[in-house]
């Protein structure tokens, strides 16, 4: 059993589920690069804006630090 079925499990969802772990680095570096004004030590927090399609997406451990 993996670590999301209890979560999905019992017939919560309609559609079959498949977990796709992956990580995502946003180099806030290099928004600095392309814009000498922007200051990634202001970043207090950040939005994620998802479109109204038929999927799903599950976020988990969230966080941003230095280069």
């Amino acid at each position: 059993m993996g670590t999301l079925e209890p979560l999905v499990d019992g017939g919560k969802y309609r559609e079959p589920y498949e977990p796709v772990f992956q990580t995502y680095r946003v180099p806030l570096d290099a928004w600095r690069k392309a814009n000498p004004s922007f200051e990634t030590a202001a970043v207090s927090r950040i939005a994620f804006v998802l479109g109204d399609g038929p999927g799903k997406v599950m976020l988990d451990d969230i966080g941003f630090g230095g280069s």
